[in-house]
């Protein structure tokens, strides 16, 4: 004979050896999750439309349940959803805003996927010094193109003027390196720019999918674009 163990009036596990009372054969084939304990006996709750709500959206029979749960009209096999302090029925607005989330997170994933082939060729640390390397290299050029102080320009540099020492550059090759460091600048910015597009171009297309045929369309749309940027920037 099948056994029940129940916790309160759900049944959590059903077998031969389980402590708990006799699954009646005119219950033999009801699911465990549609079992429910009345305080009396076992019941079939699959036709049951009205359910007390426990705070991780376990349906329990209203007459077993904690005072504090809210009771809400629902079938044993609704997908319920948070709704503030209390739960409700999960809608087909519900899943598709859900799909809709998941897909931002995939778009997301994309965007940072495209531009780490570039990124892990540089440590950490490195890249949180772009920026200002790029300022001091645009300062050295400038100097040089308008035929200033190179020297100066270059003494009033932090990082730039590190590498030079530390490579023991000549002032010509110094500016060659600060155009080597804008090319290589302007080429991420260009990835990167290209990228933030492609993010932006599906985000506003996902938060515009009517359904989730049209979510499905704006994800391969995504990928393909991904590829093709990929292909573009030889990120391939």
């Amino acid at each position: 004979m099948t056994r029940a163990q129940i916790v309160g009036d759900l049944v959590i596990a059903t077998g031969p050896n389980v402590n708990g009372p006799v699954i009646p054969a005119a219950l033999a084939a009801v699911a465990p999750g549609h079992l429910r304990f009345d305080g009396d006996g076992l019941i079939d709750a699959s036709d049951l439309d009205r359910f007390a709500i426990d705070t991780m959206g376990e349906k329990h029979l209203p007459v077993m349940a904690d005072d504090e749960w809210p009771v809400i009209d629902c079938s044993i096999d609704d997908a319920l959803i948070r709704d503030g302090e209390t739960w409700r029925v999960k809608t087909a607005d519900d899943a598709l805003a859900a799909a809709k989330a998941d897909a931002v997170r995939r778009a997301i994933a994309r965007a940072d996927a495209l531009t780490a082939p570039v990124l892990a060729a540089y440590p950490e640390a490195e890249r949180a010094g772009w920026d200002k390397r790029e300022a001091e290299a645009r300062a050295i050029v400038a100097a040089s193109d308008a035929g200033g102080d190179v020297a100066a320009a270059i003494a009033g540099t932090l990082i730039v003027k590190a590498m030079a020492d530390a490579g023991d550059w000549t002032e010509t090759e110094t500016i060659a390196k600060a155009h080597a460091i804008i090319d290589k600048a302007e080429g991420f910015a260009a990835i990167s720019a290209a990228v933030e597009g492609m993010r932006e171009r599906a985000v506003a297309a996902i938060e515009a999918s009517a359904d989730e045929a049209a979510l499905a369309a704006t994800l391969q749309t995504l990928d393909a674009d991904a590829l093709a940027l990929a292909g573009q920037f030889g990120l391939v």
